[in-house]
């Protein structure tokens, strides 16, 4: 069970870092949980905003692990995104390392996302998702 405090800091991130628009009614439901991403994280949070936005946030063991990981993370969230009837899917990457890495991660990711306008990669700070 998530507590307000937990519920509260989530809105916050979405909105604010992400830069999210959804409507006040939507962050009345915030499910957390966990996903399987295989070897390429230290960590995995899916974050289910309102049945309406599919978010992974994930901790890279690795840079280059996750950048070769990209296809497969990325259609593990869109099926997700698809099978659950979520309108958009944002994966979270949390690393404050080398930002040409961050470039090439989001090359890759859009690639293939292959012009999915409702699939989105973010790059943040590990200090920015600490706490879930």
């Amino acid at each position: 069970m998530t507590d307000l405090r937990s519920l509260r800091k989530i809105t916050e991130f979405v909105r604010g870092t992400l830069g999210c628009t959804c409507p006040d009614s939507v962050f009345e439901k915030i499910e957390t949980g966990s996903v399987d991403v295989g070897d390429v994280t230290n960590r995995a949070t899916r974050l289910v905003i309102g049945d309406t936005l599919l978010l992974y946030v994930v901790v890279p063991g690795s840079m280059p692990a996750l950048v070769a990981s990209l296809p497969e993370l990325a259609e593990l969230g869109r099926r997700d995104r698809n099978t659950h009837c979520y309108n958009r899917f944002r994966l979270v990457v949390a690393d404050d390392g080398d930002s040409r890495l961050h470039e090439t991660a989001a090359v890759r990711f859009a690639e293939v996302a292959g012009g999915d306008e409702k699939m989105h990669i973010h790059f943040v700070t590990p200090a920015a998702v600490s706490g879930y």
